[in-house]
Formats: C-alpha cells, structure tokens, sequence
C-alpha cells in the first residue's frame, strides 16, 4: 500500500491558525434606520461571533489588564497607576476600532478575520486614538456646561471611529462625517449613546460596591465587562452606520466601500 505523506507541521499549525481566526457570518442588508432593527440584528450577530469579538477587544485589553493588575498592589501614586490609566485611555478606542473592522467584514458577507482585523487597526491606530481623544474632549465639555450638549455631542460624532475604519478618514474628517450620516437621527442615537453609557456605568457601580466578592474577582470581571460591551458597541455601531449610509447612499455597498 502506498505510504501516505504526513503533513508538516508548521503547514498544519498554519491552516488551524487560520480556521481559528475565521467566522462565517450571512451577509447582512441595510435596513431602515431604527432602534429596534438594530437591536433586532445587532443580538443574533453578537451570539454568533461572541468569541472571536470577545477574543478580538480582550487582546487589545491585555496591556491595560496587565498593567491594572500590577498596579493592585503598588503604592497609589506609584508609575503602575499611570501606566494603566494611560493604557486604559488607549486600549477602549483601539478594541471598538478592531471590532468594527471585523464586524464589517462580517455584515458585508466577509470571513470575519480577526487577526487582520486587529493588524488593519494598528496600522492606523494613531488616526483612531487622536479621534476618539477629541470626540472625548469635545463631549465632556458639553456635558460640564450643560447635559443636553453633551449629548448632541455624543449623537452627532458616534460613528467616528465606524468612518476612519471603513472609509480611512482622518480625525477631524471622521467628526465630520459621523455628524453627516446621524444628521437626522439624533434623537434615537442619543438613547443608544446614553443605553450604552448607562450600560458601563451599571456595571462598573454594581462591581465597585460587590463587597462580597474579592477585590482582585471585582477588578477581573470589572475587565471583562469593559471587553464585552465594547464588543457588542461594535457591532450595533456598525449596522447603525451601515443603514444610515445606504439612507444617504441610495445603492451604497459596503463590500465595495471596504474595497480591500
């Protein structure tokens, strides 16, 4: 009987490397703009490409995770509080921005690629923090002078970081066009700015006064509810900019917008 070939190794870490990084999701049409669609959607998506979103905004995590924890036990004025408040600044932008990406790979009936995913937004990932760093400033100060404001701010410029993923706009040119494509709609986008607000705020408040549980649980599943809800954002984010566009865009595509 003929012997068969065994295939090498690295060839057969390769192929499973990339079986692990790919998600089949159907591609998913533009519907008109509402909350209910979206959520409608946005749920089933998030059920099915849990792990690889989860995976995907906790790897951009990992440094702020690190640094968090080796700060649980350094003095309060200690380097490890800055390191992880400044990683914590840059780690939420980036993990929505690669979530985003892979999202859109998906809802365009794309393999949901991961690690391209999180390559494609490093690569730009001084454009997504120096957005999001602005729409920052720029909606606190709405909300200190007054709290509707604020959250004009937060409607107008919510789809920032969904244009300088999927349209490669700069900072001030991403503002700009998030305020175009929510033009409109505000109202609606402003309850889903404040639910998703109100989201982290709960969970952070409910973790803070766990008492029964330890400190070090309390600050894990603190990290981990920052990962999943900047996973499921993503992906309401993301359909939220796909209709909104194909309402401005009579025929937009956004497998033909991603072009890559």
């Amino acid at each position: 009987m003929p012997s068969e070939t065994p295939q090498e190794p690295s060839s057969a870490a390769a192929a499973n490397a990339t079986a692990l990084s790919l998600v089949d999701v159907e591609r998913v049409p533009a519907e008109p703009f509402s909350i209910g669609r979206l959520f409608a959607r946005a749920l089933p998506i998030f059920g099915r490409c849990f792990v690889p979103l989860t995976a995907l905004t906790l790897g951009v995590h990992l440094p702020w995770i690190a640094a968090n924890a080796a700060s649980l036990n350094a003095p309060q004025s200690g380097p490890w509080h800055v390191v992880s408040t400044v990683l914590s600044l840059l780690a939420q932008p980036l993990a929505v921005a690669a979530a985003v990406a892979a999202v859109a790979d998906a809802v365009a009936g794309r393999p949901m690629n991961v690690v391209a995913s999180l390559l494609r937004v490093l690569r730009r990932a001084h454009i997504v923090v120096v957005a999001a760093f602005v729409q920052a400033i720029l909606c606190t100060l709405g909300l200190v002078m007054c709290l509707v404001p604020g959250f004009i701010a937060m409607s107008m410029w919510w789809l920032a970081i969904s244009a300088v993923v999927v349209e490669n706009k700069g900072p001030i040119e991403s503002l700009q066009r998030s305020a175009e494509l929510t033009a409109g709609h505000r109202g609606a986008i402003g309850v889903l700015a404040f639910l998703q607000m109100l989201l982290g705020s709960f969970a952070t408040v409910f973790l803070t006064t766990a008492t029964w549980l330890p400190f070090a649980a309390r600050t894990g599943l603190s990290s981990l509810a920052t990962v999943i809800l900047a996973a499921l954002g993503a992906v309401v984010g993301t359909l939220a900019y796909v209709d909104l566009r194909a309402e401005k865009e009579p025929g937009f595509d956004l497998d033909d917008a991603l072009g890559r």
